[in-house]
C-alpha cells in the first residue's frame, strides 16, 4: 500500500495502510518515508543506507567511537539481527517515527491485549511479534546483502541495474509462499514498485527469461550470508562486524 499499488486512489491506499499498520506495530507515515527513500537510493554509495542490514562500509565503521561500534554490533550483528533487533525496531523505534494517531491506535491495541487479556494472549502477541519480525528481517537481509551486489555513486547510479543485480530473487518452497507475501521476488519490486504483491510471481514467471542475471539464493544460502553486516564496496563484498581482526587490519 505504501506504493499505492493496491487501490487506484492514493487516499484509499493510505487509509488502508494506517488501519492495518497498528496490528503489526508499523506506522504508515514513517514506513512510507523510509521505504520511498530506500527505493530511490538503495545501493547508492553516496547516500546513507540505514534502511539496509549492512549500512556502513569499513571506513565508515572505523570512524565510529567504541560505544557506536558496540551499538552497531547490537543492531546489525547476526546474533541480534533476527532476535532482539526486530523487537526494538517494531516496538520502540517505530513509536518515534509515528504520527500521534498511529501511536494512539497502537496504544489502544496494547490496552485491549494487556489490559483486558490474560497472560496467554500476551505471550502469543509477544511470540508472534518476535517470530514474525525475526523472519521478516532475515528475508529482508538477503534482498540486498550478498557478494557482488550492485553498488554505484550518484554519478553512475542506475535504478534499473540496482533492480537487476542489486536485488535478489529468493527460491522458497511452495508452501512457504503462503507466508512470504511474495517478498522473494524483490528484483521485480525494485524494477517496478507499482506491481502489487499478488502479481509479483506472475510478473516474474512471464518475463523469466529476462532475469537470468538476477542474483538467486535458497533459504540456506540466505542463512549463510546472515553474518554480512559491513560493506567492502571496492570488492562488492561483505564481512561480519564481529570480525575484529579483519577490521583492525584494514586500517
Amino acid at each position: 500500500m505504501a506504493h499505492h499499488s493496491f487501490f487506484s486512489k492514493s487516499r484509499i491506499n493510505a487509509i488502508g495502510a494506517i488501519l492495518l499498520g497498528w496490528m503489526v506495530y508499523t506506522p504508515y507515515s514513517g514506513w512510507k518515508r523510509g521505504h520511498d527513500y530506500h527505493h530511490r537510493h538503495s545501493n547508492n554509495t553516496d547516500r546513507k543506507q540505514y534502511a539496509q542490514t549492512a549500512p556502513l562500509d569499513i571506513k565508515q565503521y572505523q570512524k565510529l567511537s567504541q560505544a557506536q561500534k558496540l551499538m552497531y554490533k547490537m543492531i546489525y550483528g547476526h546474533w541480534t539481527l533476527v532476535s532482539t533487533t526486530p523487537y526494538l525496531y517494531f516496538m520502540v523505534y517505530q513509536r518515534f517515527i509515528s504520527k500521534w494517531y498511529e501511536n494512539l491506535l497502537v496504544a489502544m491495541y496494547l490496552l485491549a491485549i494487556y489490559g483486558y487479556g490474560d497472560y496467554r494472549l500476551m505471550m502469543v502477541d509477544l511470540l508472534t511479534t518476535g517470530l514474525g519480525g525475526g523472519l521478516g528481517v532475515f528475508l529482508f537481509h538477503i534482498q540486498h546483502t550478498f557478494e557482488g551486489s550492485y553498488k554505484a555513486p550518484c554519478s553512475e547510479y542506475s535504478r534499473y541495474e540496482n533492480g537487476m543485480t542489486g536485488s535478489s530473487y529468493l527460491l522458497v518452497p511452495e508452501w512457504f509462499k503462503f507466508f512470504s507475501a511474495s517478498i522473494e521476488y524483490h528484483h521485480i519490486h525494485h524494477l517496478n514498485t507499482r506491481v502489487p504483491l499478488y502479481n509479483l510471481r506472475a510478473c516474474h514467471e512471464f518475463g523469466q527469461h529476462l532475469f537470468n542475471s538476477v542474483p538467486t539464493f535458497t533459504l540456506l544460502g540466505a542463512a549463510q550470508r546472515l553474518p554480512y553486516s559491513i560493506r567492502v564496496d571496492e570488492n562488492r563484498e561483505f564481512i561480519s562486524c564481529y570480525d575484529d581482526y579483519f577490521l583492525s587490519s584494514a586500517r
